[in-house]
């Protein structure tokens, strides 16, 4: 029972940091990156897994592709190394007529992922992510640890 209530409380803390993404770009105006979209998709792919028992371990592969990810993402925006995914810019689609570029331009909010687009407390938000997402992976490993051998 408690291991249920455990994944339970993942999924809580992950639709938390999903909602506050949204809330970030909705209501503040902060848009994401490229890199944020995958995180996000990988978010919701750990919660779901969570919820379903049989796969949570699914889940957890999720929470490191997400850590990894996070720790990729400070690399470029530290500057430690480049964009090799080359996801940082966005592929411009083919315009017929200078209006159409001027008003995408206009409209399109340009996020560079290779630059702090977003500081909490002074910490770029992806280095928060990382840390929460550290978190969750030990925590997650210390409690299906304790439970490993219940039935």
């Amino acid at each position: 029972m408690a291991r249920n209530s455990a994944l339970r409380f993942f999924s809580l803390l992950i639709i938390g940091a999903l909602v506050s993404a949204y809330v970030a770009e909705y209501y503040f105006g902060i848009a994401p990156c490229h890199y944020c979209f995958y995180q996000r998709y990988l978010f919701m792919a750990a919660a779901a897994c969570f919820l379903i028992k049989p796969i949570h371990k699914l889940g957890f592969l999720a929470l490191l592709a997400g850590l990894a990810l996070s720790l990729y993402q400070i690399g470029l925006e530290q500057h430690l190394w480049t964009d090799i995914l080359h996801k940082c810019k966005a592929p411009l689609p083919q315009f017929t007529s200078d209006t159409q570029l001027h008003d995408f331009l206009k409209e399109a909010p340009i996020v560079r992922c290779d630059q702090v687009n977003w500081r909490i407390f002074g910490i770029s938000a992806v280095i928060w992510i990382a840390l929460f997402q550290a978190g969750l992976v030990i925590l997650y490993s210390l409690i299906m640890g304790r439970y490993r051998y219940d039935k």
